[in-house]
């Protein structure tokens, strides 16, 4: 991949709003400063956040490993980081681990003063527990017990991926990382389980990451897992960003965002949720996957009323040329979480007990 495409594409959004979708914003203040120009308050207030966050993401990395002495691996994130050419051009908010025992280390952290923030649930179906910080620091730490993937994929399992990894490039080799093709196959794959090619820093991650491994291991990998297409599509749309490769006319109908680098829109969101399972799973998957995201648009949320359900709709279609986040600002508080996970709700932050 050529960088100086990252930096055009930094260059061609059309608002600071656009470029932190896509995390592209401190791609796009470094280049600012290299000119000498003067940047936006917002970048300027990205570029100061990501320093905190590199020196909380150390000190946090230091108390996990002293709270809890099993086995945890560092994907994403900071261990992303270090590949880009100055890692402060990477931003993240969360240290990501598997382990060996969630369930313990997430006990070792609470016991050591970490807290929990964000969402409550039982947590029992999800790939992490509820996540945790440290009291006065601005990161979140996720500890999964397995990999998050779109449904119908073989992943190795949490056993697999824990014993073939190497000492993390970030944080002294304190935790380990996986080896790079499972590393580069997790964080696309993880992706796609979120929102299939949604953000083009979720697409630098994986051509950083890929550049450490030999195209014909990644392929068989992805056979292994069940993923060739969506690698296949995944790897295509990195050489069209990347290196200037025509772009496949599949991901111009699923993600017609990426090439201008602006938000999707909300008729764009819901085109890609039906899509993408088509482009990237086999006949069968795709067929139940794209059945499971038309199911969930029609369904009523939670308590909802038909009625309710209906306004919600029209609201959606009225909003269907709007960016997303814009769309969510006009809704009321009530209806921004409907169509979520059920029973979910804010955590309430305990104070940090007094150590004995």
């Amino acid at each position: 991949m050529r960088w100086e495409r990252v930096e055009e594409l930094a260059e061609r959004a059309p608002s600071v709003a656009d470029l932190r979708f896509h995390r592209l914003e401190l791609v796009a203040a470094r280049r600012l400063r290299e000119r000498g120009a003067s940047l936006p308050p917002a970048l300027r207030e990205a570029e100061r956040d990501r320093a905190l966050i590199d020196l909380a993401a150390h000190d946090i990395l230091r108390r996990i490993r002293s709270a809890h002495g099993g086995k945890l691996v560092l994907f994403k994130g900071p261990e992303v980081a270090v590949r880009y050419p100055a890692p402060m051009l990477r931003p993240y908010r969360d240290i990501d681990l598997i382990a060996g025992d969630a369930a313990a280390a997430h006990r070792a952290l609470l016991d050591a003063g970490f807290v929990p923030v964000g969402m409550w649930s039982p947590y029992a179906d999800l790939h992490h527990l509820q996540p945790l910080s440290w009291p006065g620091l601005p990161l979140a730490v996720e500890l999964h017990s397995r990999p998050h993937l779109p449904r119908g994929l073989r992943p190795p399992s949490a056993a697999e991926l824990l014993a073939d990894t190497a000492p993390a490039r970030f944080g002294d080799g304190i935790v380990d990382a996986p080896d790079p093709g499972v590393h580069t196959l997790l964080v696309a794959t993880h992706a796609w389980a979120h929102a299939p090619l949604a953000h083009i820093g979720q697409l630098l991650d994986v051509a950083l990451l890929a550049e450490e491994v030999d195209p014909a291991r990644l392929e068989a990998l992805a056979r292994r897992w069940g993923c060739r297409r969506l690698w296949r599509l995944t790897r295509a749309t990195i050489d069209a960003l990347f290196d200037g490769a025509p772009m496949p006319a599949a991901v111009r109908i699923c993600a017609p965002h990426l090439e201008p680098v602006r938000e999707r829109t909300v008729a764009e969101r819901h085109v890609e949720a039906l899509i993408s399972p088509l482009l990237s799973l086999s006949a069968a998957q795709a067929t139940a996957q794209a059945a499971h995201a038309l199911l969930r648009r029609l369904r009523r949320g939670g308590d909802e009323t038909w009625s309710h359900k209906l306004m919600r709709t029209r609201r959606a279609m009225r909003n269907a040329h709007l960016r997303q986040s814009e769309h969510e600002a006009c809704l009321p508080a009530e209806d921004r979480h409907i169509g979520g996970v059920p029973g979910l709700q804010p955590s309430p932050v305990p104070e940090r007990k007094a150590r004995t």
